[in-house]
């Protein structure tokens, strides 16, 4: 429990925070935001998982509430618990995910499809040392196969996404 203490102390500078069981009722405290994080306040604010299992933090931001989990099976018990939706739901390795984001714009733009789409994040394996054109052009190619009337995929290649972005 005092690392659980310990992590929401780190986190008072951003959010409004207030720790308790699963099974309890919810309250927050309000503590105001400041700045991002950078990489080493990312690193303190990582607790073991032990710590944060079997538990929820209630954040509010901006006047949107959600929860911080241990993991998927927390994620479940607090969406019946709070009637929360998955959008609302963090689970610790999503925030891990959100944290390598540098630009605090791009963090509200995932945590706002989140919400919106009301959905889970995960770590794209295949993508890692992956150019940005070469992804996005994967990323069209799988678009059109998906969606494309014709069930092909696209010809778009990496150069072709490059001289696009440069017009």
């Amino acid at each position: 429990m005092n690392e659980l203490r310990e992590f929401v102390k780190k986190l008072e500078h951003r959010f409004m925070v207030k720790p308790e069981p699963i099974s309890g009722e919810p309250s927050t405290v309000q503590v105001p935001t400041s700045h991002a994080p950078d990489a080493q306040e990312r690193a303190e604010l990582r607790t073991p998982a032990p710590s944060l299992k079997g538990r929820a933090v209630e954040l509010w931001r901006a006047g949107d509430r959600l929860f911080v989990v241990s993991d998927e099976a927390d994620a479940r018990i607090a969406m019946e618990r709070f009637a929360a939706s998955r959008g609302e739901i963090w689970t610790r390795a999503e925030v891990e995910v959100v944290a390598t984001i540098r630009e605090q714009s791009a963090r509200d733009e995932v945590a706002a499809f989140k919400r919106q789409l009301n959905g889970s994040l995960s770590v794209d394996k295949g993508t890692r040392g992956t150019k940005p054109e070469q992804w996005q052009a994967d990323s069209l190619n799988r678009l059109f196969l998906d969606q494309g009337s014709a069930s092909q995929p696209a010809k778009i290649t990496a150069q072709t996404v490059k001289h696009g972005a440069s017009r």
